[in-house]
């Protein structure tokens, strides 16, 4: 059983003014938001891996403008009650192996569903006015008898060969409007740290293109799926120095290649305190995940963080961030 799917206008209310150094508010950059919710019951009787498949769509590949903010869509999945982050992925650079840049039309929400009956809940918000909304479970189910062999000669292995793929629509592609979808008041999110971000500091010295809260092309700081509020945008080389507080204990951040780094992008990140180097990365590609780095800087003054090209004789634009650059109590 599914319930009809919900539309909902939501107007977001400005946050009481905080401390920038601490506090975040959440989506600061609209005013409106389309939110989408829809609850289902289903059974995983006898597949293995399933999967609830979320689609956000904004346009098509012959579009002549598909919508881009439709990969600043977040969605909220429970699975009977319980809060499960999805995994995410979107049309930007899924299909530059030429360089040649997608434009941003859709973006999936993945989870995890055991066998057995589950009521699932789904929540998708989009600054997009226009986009199309489906639900989808897919798995793999036994692939039966198998065929008798032609020759004695070996198998050609597959991938679980003695499965097959399977899906299910819980909810078919449809489109939805934000004009004239029921208006909802709903309060700007504040967020706080035990610190200060990185991004609303004072700066001692800069070395290169560095900014705050945003890429070097003025746009949102976007990785791994996910649009965030807090961070610096950077491309290498670059160099930034920052006098850490007395009262700071770690340094924490999120790094990586966002998807405005070029196909062939390869970075590094360095950390170095009072001099000495006490981070450096692999070398980061637009393929490579996020990582999530802290480090002790308890007792130290000064904090450098480097990004640098690792072929400095390719043309590249090495576009590179620290995600929720922090300094931690």
């Amino acid at each position: 059983m599914t319930t009809e799917p919900k539309l909902d206008q939501l107007i977001l209310q400005a946050a009481a003014d905080g401390n920038d150094l601490y506090q975040t508010v959440e989506d600061s950059r609209y005013e409106k938001l389309l939110s989408y919710s829809t609850e289902a019951e289903v059974n995983i009787d006898n597949a293995e891996d399933a999967q609830l498949c979320v689609l956000v769509y904004g346009g098509r590949h012959d579009a002549a403008s598909p919508d881009p903010n439709v990969a600043y869509s977040k969605a909220k999945i429970t699975v009977d009650g319980k809060s499960i982050t999805p995994g995410v992925s979107s049309t930007k650079d899924e299909f530059s192996a030429a360089g040649i840049r997608e434009p941003e039309i859709w973006k999936w929400f993945t989870v995890p569903v055991p066998a057995g009956k589950h009521t699932i809940a789904v929540q998708v918000t989009t600054p997009v006015p226009e986009a199309k909304f489906a639900v989808y479970l897919r798995g793999r189910i036994d692939a039966g008898p198998l065929a008798e062999p032609f020759d004695d000669g070996p198998v050609f292995p597959g991938y679980k060969s003695d499965t097959r793929g399977w899906s299910k629509t819980i909810l078919p592609l449809t489109n939805y409007k934000m004009a004239g979808a029921p208006e909802r008041s709903v309060a700007k999110q504040v967020t706080s740290i035990d610190g200060v971000y990185l991004d609303a500091m004072e700066w001692k010295t800069v070395e290169g293109n560095v900014k705050r809260r945003m890429s070097v092309n003025d746009n949102s700081i976007f990785l791994d799926g996910r649009e965030y509020e807090r961070g610096l945008g950077t491309i290498a080389d670059s160099k930034l120095v920052v006098d850490i507080p007395q009262d700071s204990s770690t340094f924490a951040a999120t790094i990586g290649a966002g998807v405005e780094a070029y196909y062939n992008t390869h970075a590094r990140f360095i950390v170095e305190v009072d001099g000495k180097q006490l981070y450096r990365s692999k070398m980061l590609r637009l393929s490579h995940d996020g990582i999530d780095i802290e480090l002790p800087v308890a007792g130290a003054k000064e904090l450098t963080l480097i990004v640098e090209r690792v072929f400095t004789d390719i043309p590249t634009d090495d576009v590179g961030f620290w995600v929720n650059a922090r300094l931690l109590r």
